[in-house]
């Protein structure tokens, strides 16, 4: 009767992302937010717990994958596109998770030494590092020459980094103005850097600052309210964006 497919887009399970429309998309909108619910997804049962209520009041037609849920979700990151089967699981014991695949980044704890002070420092995943490393290793060959990593990359680096970190749920890739939601529903714009100031083209409801500070390690430098961050920004440039100093948005999480 719920038998469907899910299409595997997102780091959470997503109503619309259910085929077809019927009674177990009916049967998902119908839960309250925060509640649970048991389904058996790619054959795996686990419990999966609906999100809260944006603050516009809209309700958030999604799931967060909870305990060994968690763990098989993660496995069918690498991938997205793919449509499995999604079922209302049957009552009884929920299957055991196998170790999961998904990268893995952890927090490191502070040491209280004035360079962290206010910053929660996130261990690269390896194969992130390796592509630091890499850059490291050019532009020592060939020196003069940047090889920078810019554009998507860094991009979808700060994301994931934000995402696994803070519980974030990403967005599609090139999402206006927002790239990930909280799990109180509040969206969530997340910039990553080398250098010492970003840029924004507007306010955000929730802004995500990451540093990477080494080729093994990033920092959170700011994680906040996008209208702080806003308003301590220059002026508007030709481009159209205004520039945050770092240093600025480290005073205003003191």
């Amino acid at each position: 009767m719920y038998a469907a497919l899910v299409e595997v887009r997102d780091h959470a399970l997503w109503i619309n992302h259910v085929w077809p429309a019927g009674p177990l998309t009916d049967l998902l909108k119908s839960i309250e937010p925060g509640a649970d619910i048991s389904l058996e997804v790619n054959g795996r049962v686990g419990v999966w717990r609906k999100m809260s209520t944006g603050r516009d009041g809209r309700p958030t037609h999604g799931f967060k994958p909870l305990d060994g849920a968690q763990a098989a979700w993660h496995d069918l990151q690498s991938s997205r596109g793919l449509k499995v089967t999604i079922d209302l699981a049957q009552p009884g014991p929920v299957t055991p998770a196998e170790p999961a695949k998904a990268i893995s980044i952890a927090l490191a704890p502070l040491d209280g030494s004035p360079a962290q002070v206010g910053n929660r420092r996130l261990k690269l995943p390896e194969p992130v590092s390796a592509i630091y490393r890499a850059v490291g290793e050019l532009e020592a060959a060939y020196p003069g020459r940047k090889f920078t990593p810019d554009g998507h990359l860094v991009g979808s680096i700060g994301e994931v980094l934000a995402a696994e970190a803070l519980g974030l749920t990403l967005h599609p890739a090139s999402h206006p103005g927002h790239d990930a939601v909280d799990q109180t529903g509040r969206q969530v714009q997340i910039k990553l850097t080398r250098g010492k100031s970003v840029a924004m083209y507007a306010t955000c409801d929730r802004l995500v600052v990451l540093r990477i500070i080494s080729n093994e390690e990033a920092e959170i430098v700011f994680d906040g309210e996008g209208e702080a961050a806003w308003a301590a920004a220059g002026p508007i440039q030709k481009n159209g964006q205004r520039v945050v100093s770092l240093a600025n948005l480290a005073r205003l999480s003191d």
